[in-house]
């Protein structure tokens, strides 16, 4: 079965409400805006978040 098709227009929405969100994230606290920018906009898992950003796995884990 084929995934239903999203509507432009959400689409649309969807993306400026997930900059606003990363955006305000980064504005409060930068660890917390590189951790969220790793894991969800870089794909990566949070063991190896932890290594990049020099960090316990529990301080990622906290973060987010």
């Amino acid at each position: 079965m084929s995934k239903p098709q999203q509507r432009l227009e959400d689409v649309i929405s969807n993306k400026i409400v997930a900059k606003q969100i990363f955006d305000d994230i980064m504005k409060t606290d930068e660890l917390t805006g590189q951790i969220f920018y790793l894991h969800f906009a870089c794909d990566m898992k949070l063991e190896d978040v932890a290594k990049a950003l020099d960090v316990k796995l529990s301080t990622v884990k906290n973060k987010l």
